[in-house]
């Protein structure tokens, strides 16, 4: 039951729960800590994000700065706002 746990504590729950079942069946999956939290180690994780991005789509053969639905949801956000 999650009556009286805190944020914290169900979500280190489902972490743990997702990577113990993903090791029990042998699955592949990354795991990655940060040595401290800051803007500087956050934008050196969001830079090497963006890199992966940039080479899977280059192998998947994609433009990963086209981005058609962009504009769409833009126009959409603006009739919300």
């Amino acid at each position: 039951s999650i009556k009286g746990k805190n944020l914290s504590e169900i979500m280190n729950a489902i972490l743990k729960s997702v990577t113990d079942t993903y090791k029990e069946r042998e699955l592949p999956f990354s795991e990655i800590i940060f040595p401290e939290i800051s803007g500087y180690v956050i934008g050196q994780y969001m830079q090497m994000k963006m890199f992966e991005i940039i080479f899977l789509a280059k192998l998947l053969n994609l433009n990963a700065f086209d981005q058609p639905d962009v504009e769409e949801y833009k126009i959409k956000i603006k009739k919300f706002l």
